[in-house]
């Protein structure tokens, strides 16, 4: 919701404030489509744990293979990745603004409350994975 919040601010406003960034294709086009393989992994990963993905339910299991083993996080790191994308493919300074506050909400908010409730729910073994592995990246 925020990137489209984003791109319909870009362009209702008649496309503001373009950035002068070189050959947007290719960027946009490597890090949505890996952004996009990192969301999926994640989410098949959910699936394959039997566990739900909604941050609103109770998880049954803590998942800690696949793209976990990197990102805590891996489904929010490949949305904010293709907002990224978006913002380098349209150039708008606007839309740079949708991964900037998604990201704020997201890791002072959000992830915060997820990461209380998980570890209510699996003590000393999510902590531990907490120290192996970093919010984001």
């Amino acid at each position: 919701m925020a990137l489209a919040i984003g791109l319909g601010l870009h362009y209702l406003l008649g496309r503001p404030f373009l950035l002068p960034l070189p050959y947007p294709f290719p960027v946009f086009a490597v890090v949505s489509t890996l952004a996009l393989v990192l969301a999926i992994w994640a989410f098949v990963c959910f699936q394959i744990a039997r566990t739900p993905w909604e941050p609103s339910t109770t998880p049954c299991a803590l998942i800690t293979k696949g793209p976990f083993r990197i990102s805590r996080n891996p489904a929010y790191l490949g949305a904010l990745a293709v907002m990224i994308a978006a913002a380098y493919w349209t150039r708008g300074a606007l839309v740079f603004l949708t991964p900037l506050l998604f990201f704020i909400v997201m890791n002072w908010y959000l992830i915060p409350l997820e990461e209380r409730k998980m570890e209510a729910y699996f003590g000393e073994e999510y902590l531990r994975y907490c120290r192996a592995v970093r919010r984001w990246l």
